[in-house]
């Protein structure tokens, strides 16, 4: 890595007033237990899991600006002896302390968007079944080009962390750079992507503690991004699901804030990705809120390959 980039470190100025609507109870040092489970959005109990996704951005309480972007799109062809699912999801979270990083976010999803259409959507659309690993890595590197043209065109230095996920049945890709996450909820959380942070590399090496981690002054230094390099290294993931329920991408505005335990009882016990996102949103908005907060969650089939 040739150089250090960082988000804005966090707002430490007084909140003024909750931007969120299910943010009616300030956050007490208390029993916070009740409080914020009677200010969350309250769970429906409705039959049935997955498949099903959400994608939910909001601001947060602090930033003025929004540079989040997240995207989820499911898509269920038809066979003659079962139907076969494909979903792409995307959460983008633009730096902080750079120029146009809302931007940049925005650029690496059309970019992605674009390139999943035309080289894996269309050919499984007709039946084909491509390999997602090589066309999920060729489409982070398009994003980076587009990012990097674009911030030299406007001669600024905007980027970007993107965290990326294609489900194709049960096989699962995720292409990732940044800290944003991506997490698969089974029997707790599972965190599934590196922090690309010098403390995400402390945590790998062992010289740091989870405990200690979520408040070292470096928490949000990232080595490595979207835009910032003419090359970047893209973290590949391939796996499958076997008796998770749900995958969740997110970005740093609400793992920061949310236990991972608590993100995995919060998503379990909603009926709807809908809901579990609303609710996770508005539980990162009590809890502070002080950076944008975005949220991707899907709902797996129950158990089989076939849907």
């Amino acid at each position: 890595m040739t150089a250090d980039t960082s988000h804005t470190p966090r707002a430490t100025a007084p909140l003024e007033r909750p931007e969120s609507p299910f943010a009616t109870q300030p956050f007490s040092d208390g029993d916070t237990t009740t409080t914020l489970r009677a200010a969350l959005p309250q769970p429906i109990a409705i039959g049935g899991r997955g498949p099903a996704a959400a994608a939910l951005c909001d601001r947060g309480r602090a930033r003025s600006e929004n540079q989040d972007r997240c995207l989820a799109q499911l898509i269920v062809r038809c066979g003659p002896e079962r139907e076969h699912l494909l979903g792409f999801f995307v959460v983008a979270d633009g730096l902080g302390g750079h120029q146009d990083g809302g931007r940049a976010a925005e650029l690496a999803l059309n970019t992605l968007a674009a390139h999943l259409q035309q080289e894996l959507i269309l050919p499984w659309s007709a039946g084909q079944r491509p390999q997602v690993q090589p066309i999920l890595h060729s489409a982070m590197l398009a994003a980076n080009s587009a990012i990097r043209q674009a911030a030299q065109a406007a001669a600024c230095d905007m980027g970007t962390t993107c965290t990326a996920a294609v489900l194709l049945d049960r096989e699962l890709t995720i292409a990732h750079v940044g800290d944003s996450r991506a997490l698969l909820i089974g029997s707790g959380a599972r965190v599934l992507t590196t922090d690309h942070t010098t403390v995400g590399r402390l945590l790998s090496l062992g010289l740091l503690s989870p405990a200690d981690a979520r408040e070292h002054p470096l928490r949000h230094q990232l080595y490595r991004s979207l835009g910032q390099h003419e090359q970047v290294s893209v973290d590949l993931i391939s796996l499958t699901l076997r008796d998770e329920s749900h995958l969740v991408l997110c970005s740093d505005g609400l793992w920061s804030l949310i236990s991972e335990d608590d993100l995995a009882e919060i998503v379990s016990e909603s009926a709807t990705p809908h809901l579990a996102a609303r609710r996770l949103v508005a539980h990162a908005n009590l809890l502070g809120g002080y950076d944008n907060i975005s949220v991707v969650v899907v709902a797996l089939a129950e158990g089989a390959v076939a849907l």
